[in-house]
């Protein structure tokens, strides 16, 4: 008799009536394992071609053999997937016998396997009636999933993997991936010429298929420029979106290969400029002074050569004076235009250079070489003052960085004039929650805590964080150093739970999205150790402490500020631990490389001096005038 499943599972989706005393389709059932897809793909073929189970099975028999051969045994990863593995095979053949279809699929298996496949992306060659056409021949085998109310689909989980490997086998893989690489690159194009933000929700959908395929850099070969292309939009949002991983990963493989193929113009400096920055976010920063410098040489370079041009159109100008002045006069109105656009080219060369040397400066900032971060940012400033505006972005950013430099220099009467007067145009100029004037609008922040003005800075971090919460992901490097930095303010003012609780969050999460390399995931180390130390957890304080201060020493080296600050810090744990003595062996030296690069008055200068007061007052050593004005001012508030 036959199996009631499969009574139940097959008899009735089949196009004729079935015996009941046929047992090939309980044999059937075996043969497929009773797996639902590959039983509706079985039944789908049946009745499409008219077969029988009988004819179907004697099929099985065929390529049951092959799927056991080395050709394509290694799909299988377990008896279900062999049996839709056989399924699959035999529609696969007659899917590439049905017009667009199996092209639509071999080219689909080169997306991202498990994302919506929206139709702006696949082939703009074909009409909307192959294209709905290849559609329907997909959907009709259980090979997609279409989604009627946006117009995408999703492919199967094992039409995607056994297409792929399949185009693989056959050596075709890399032809489809070209074509997917190229398609991708013209969309974008399009994008850019579009009025409305071209990273708008569609760019939504396109990004993770682009950041699928430019992932296979080492199947690049014909499309190599579409893919060098497409990777700087991508790896720029990535940047944006707090991937700098990633993001470094795209833009590092965009600048390789267009040296590789000696493609030396301005959009590999540009690549090579945000190269930098995304290197400098990673916390890469030997690197990024690197691509920084040599895009910069570059950049330089295109410069002269502009002047070397406009001279010699000046002299060939000035040549053709004497000429008839009818002929002249054709000819104005052109070379005004000309002389325009290469007047706008010279200028945008100009600032992309001016933002090259800050990338340079906020790099030389981050490993605590703010004297020479100054130099370049005053040097950048006196600039924009001469060829750009008060509101140009390039002015602004400048204005952003030097206040921080002033505010890590101890200068914050400085930085909060330049913080509040950037902060007066952005506000004018910019969008409301822009990403720069909430940076600015932290920094001045970041001012008023240092200077004691706990309640002015909470109340700007608080504005800071409900917005970017708002624009940005939770996890965005942007919105966790921004509660890292209220933390900051909640321990000043002894609130230590709420400090403690945030405290311990960002530190996992920073630890989750920039790694246990990164130097704001050992900069919530140290925070969290200060809290303990508020606390007197000591012990605790200290272990945290040894973990950062090894991090920093390794990648910062010695005479970095955050790694004295961290020596410091530690120091401060040992005291109390009858650690005295080793306090001293750790200050001594950090004090005497504090006095080479830091100003006498500095705030980490004189906490230094003042935790090595107390070292020396446990030990009963004699303190010398140095030690006891730092201590007396430090313990007067005027250092925070």
């Amino acid at each position: 008799m036959l199996d009631p499943s499969a009574s139940k599972l097959l008899l009735p989706l089949l196009w004729y009536d079935v015996s009941e005393n046929d047992a090939s389709a309980g044999k059937l059932l075996e043969d497929l394992a009773h797996e639902a897809l590959a039983i509706q793909q079985a039944v789908f073929y049946m009745n499409a071609n008219k077969i029988r189970i009988s004819d179907y099975q004697r099929i099985i028999k065929h390529y049951r053999k092959k799927s056991g051969s080395s050709e394509v045994g290694y799909l299988c990863t377990d008896h279900e997937d062999a049996s839709v593995l056989m399924t699959w095979m035999i529609i696969l053949k007659r899917v590439t016998e049905v017009g667009k279809a199996g092209e639509l699929l071999s080219y689909a298996s080169c997306l991202a396997g498990n994302e919506k496949i929206p139709k702006f992306i696949l082939p703009d060659t074909w009409s909307e009636a192959e294209l709905s056409s290849a559609l329907h021949t997909l959907q009709s085998y259980s090979l997609i999933i279409t989604d009627p109310n946006n117009g995408t689909f999703k492919m199967q989980r094992f039409a995607h993997r056994f297409t792929q490997q399949w185009l693989k086998e056959n050596r075709t893989f890399e032809h489809y991936h070209a074509r997917v690489t190229l398609r991708l690159w013209k969309w974008w194009q399009q994008q850019l010429t579009n009025e409305e933000n071209p990273e708008g929700p569609p760019f939504n959908e396109f990004l993770p298929h682009a950041i699928h395929v430019l992932s296979s850099y080492h199947l690049i070969q014909e499309q190599w420029e579409a893919y060098a292309s497409l990777s700087l939009p991508v790896g720029c949002y990535l940047q944006k979106k707090g991937d700098f991983k990633l993001a470094e990963h795209m833009l590092r493989t965009c600048v390789t290969l267009r040296k590789h193929h000696r493609l030396h113009n301005l959009d590999t400096l540009l690549a090579q400029m945000k190269l930098a920055e995304v290197s400098r976010d990673c916390g890469h920063y030997q690197s990024a002074l690197e691509h920084g410098a040599e895009a910069l040489i570059g950049l330089e370079k295109l410069l002269n050569k502009d002047r070397d041009r406009d001279r010699d159109h000046d002299h060939d100008h000035d040549h053709d004076h004497d000429h008839e002045h009818h002929e002249h006069n054709e000819h104005d109105k052109h070379d005004d235009d000309d002389e325009h656009d290469s007047h706008d080219a010279h200028n945008e060369l100009y600032e992309h250079a001016l933002s090259c040397k800050l990338t340079l400066a906020s790099t030389r900032w981050h490993l605590g070489l703010w004297d020479e971060a100054e130099k370049i940012q005053l040097e950048v400033l006196q600039a924009c003052n001469t060829v750009l505006t008060r509101e140009h972005e390039v002015t602004l950013t400048c204005v952003m960085g030097l206040a921080s430099t002033y505010r890590s220099q101890g200068r914050w009467e400085e930085a909060e004039g330049l913080n509040n007067e950037c902060l007066e145009i952005q506000e004018r100029v910019l969008e409301e929650g822009h990403r720069d004037t909430l940076a600015n609008m932290e920094n001045l922040a970041l001012v008023y805590k240092n200077q004691g003005r706990y309640e002015k800075g909470e109340k700007l971090l608080l504005t800071v964080i409900e917005t970017r919460e708002g624009s940005l992901d939770e996890e965005h490097p942007d919105t966790l150093r921004s509660k890292a930095n209220i933390a900051l303010i909640y321990l000043d003012q002894r609130r230590l739970r709420e400090a403690e609780e945030m405290s311990l969050k960002i530190r996992r999460l920073r630890t989750q999205v920039l790694g246990n390399e990164h130097s704001e995931t050992w900069t919530s180390m140290a925070n969290l150790a200060a809290i303990k130390i508020a606390r007197k957890q000591w012990k605790e304080a200290e272990g945290l402490l040894r973990e950062s201060l090894r991090k920093r020493i390794q990648n910062l080296g010695k005479r970095h500020p955050d790694t004295l600050a961290n020596t410091a810090l530690l120091a401060s744990t040992l005291i109390p631990q009858d650690g005295a003595k080793k306090a001293v062996e750790l200050l001594e030296p950090s004090q005497a490389i504090y006095r080479d690069i830091l100003r006498p008055d500095h705030p980490d200068v004189l906490n230094g001096a003042s935790c090595l007061a107390d070292a020396y007052v446990k030990l009963g050593l004699k303190l010398s005038d140095e030690v006891l004005r730092a201590r007396e001012k430090t313990r007067g508030g005027a250092a925070r």
